[in-house]
């Protein structure tokens, strides 16, 4: 579960990444859900800087979480020698220039079409193989997690001088009761179950007048 395939310019903000340095401290914002992720950018900033401290602590604050978490090393890590390119880079302001973004889409991905039925097709095809990775991806944590769960908490990775461990996060959460009794709840704040909604309005006439239709999502119709 190390991702090793990221955008290895961190010295400069091409690729939207944000970090300080502080003696052997690595403190950067990090968006997504995976909490076990130490991108190639961290791996190459790591290995520099044990070359000057004997422990390097990788300080990485997971926005959409809320949570911090510090991750101590203390051997350089084994940089692996393949493709280094990952989803960040669709949105990398040098990706029109950048040699390994374009090899990996001709590599990867053969974007090429020479009619609209094989660009429909490949359409399917992508689609099809993101579905069957994101079920791999699902079994894979299964087995980690496993694996941890036999190895007392913690499951070492002697290679990359690392251990992974499984920990909970929390969220905030508020009464509903106590939202409405202050008036906290409007379109900003609140985001409604429209299944369970209309369950309870069916068949009071003056409440499902209410229901109207909103733009949601664009589907491809075969006709």
């Amino acid at each position: 579960m190390i991702e090793k395939k990221y955008c290895n310019d961190f010295a400069s903000n091409i690729s939207f990444l944000d970090y300080e340095v502080k003696e052997n401290r690595i403190i950067c914002e990090i968006e997504g859900y995976s909490l076990y992720n130490i991108f190639l950018w961290q791996q190459e900033l790591i290995n520099k800087l044990l070359k000057k401290h004997t422990e390097v602590i990788l300080e990485m604050h997971f926005v959409n979480f809320d949570f911090v978490k510090e991750v101590k090393l203390t051997r350089p890590i084994e940089i692996w020698q393949g493709r280094n390119c990952s989803y960040q880079c669709c949105y990398c302001l040098n990706r029109g220039t950048c040699n390994e973004y374009s090899g990996m889409l001709d590599k990867d991905f053969k974007m090429t079409a020479k009619n609209d039925e094989q660009l429909y097709n490949l359409y399917l095809q992508v689609e099809a193989n993101a579905s069957g990775l994101n079920d791999l991806k699902d079994d894979i944590r299964k087995q980690i997690d496993a694996k941890i769960e036999e190895n007392k908490g913690v499951l070492e990775l002697k290679q990359l001088g690392l251990n992974l461990k499984i920990q909970q996060i929390t969220k905030d959460s508020f009464p509903v009761k106590k939202a409405i009794e202050h008036n906290l709840l409007d379109e900003k704040t609140c985001s409604v179950k429209i299944g369970e909604m209309r369950k309870k309005i069916a068949g009071k006439q003056e409440l499902e007048k209410h229901i109207v239709k909103v733009p949601f999502q664009k589907k491809l119709v075969i006709e």
